[in-house]
């Protein structure tokens, strides 16, 4: 248990000062985030499909691992960035964990993909430095999966209602995917953060020349 003069001290701490701390919660949070996205893909096909909640309970640790992140950075475009994503993924989680039909869901992943990416590519210009590169990178992945998902979803559904054949077979597994995809990214975004951040702070702390 923390005494009276270590959490006086530690609401002392100066933004210089609390960097570090920071950096380390973006570092794990982005890690666990990056672990998470792989299990999903890793995961045996016929657990995704017996299960599309599996997808759902994995991606909302990870909407409130950014969630942390946002809250706990000093960053202002950080801030603002990871919590508006993790607000949008928690709307699609609790869609998805109420369990409507493979179709809708592609149609949930995709709309909440085209947020995600367009909130981050806006945001990226808030910016600067390696900051933007980073928001800007996931933001762009987000948006070449919603893309896909754009395209692919309609004429598949076309392909079930002529053939008769249930659409799609396998959609639990191709959501698992693209969620894991943009997990990963995020992931490695906030990993990318954390490495600026510490070495922002190195630069600064460098003795001048």
């Amino acid at each position: 248990m923390p005494s009276s003069g270590q959490t006086a001290a530690a609401e002392m701490r100066t933004p210089q000062e609390a960097l570090p701390l920071r950096a380390r919660w973006t570092t794990r949070c982005g890690a666990a985030i990056v672990l998470l996205g792989t299990v999903l893909i890793l995961m045996p096909v016929g657990g995704r499909e017996a299960s599309v909640q599996v997808t759902g309970w994995i991606l909302l640790v990870a909407a409130l691992l950014e969630l942390v992140v946002g809250l706990k950075s000093l960053c202002p475009s950080v801030r603002k960035i990871e919590t508006l994503l993790s607000v949008v993924t928690l709307g699609a989680v609790l869609l998805i964990l109420l369990g409507p039909a493979a179709y809708p869901l592609m149609i949930i992943a995709a709309i909440c993909l085209a947020v995600r990416g367009v909130g981050a590519s806006v945001a990226a210009f808030d910016a600067s430095g390696a900051v933007r590169g980073w928001v800007l990178a996931r933001g762009l992945t987000d948006l070449i999966l919603a893309t896909i998902l754009m395209v692919g979803a309609p004429a598949a559904a076309i392909i079930s209602v002529i053939s008769g054949v249930p659409w799609p077979p396998r959609g639990a597994a191709v959501l698992a995917n693209f969620v894991a995809v943009s997990m990963i990214a995020s992931g490695l975004s906030l990993l990318g953060l954390a490495f600026a951040s510490r070495l922002h702070r190195e630069t600064e702390s460098a003795p001048a020349g």
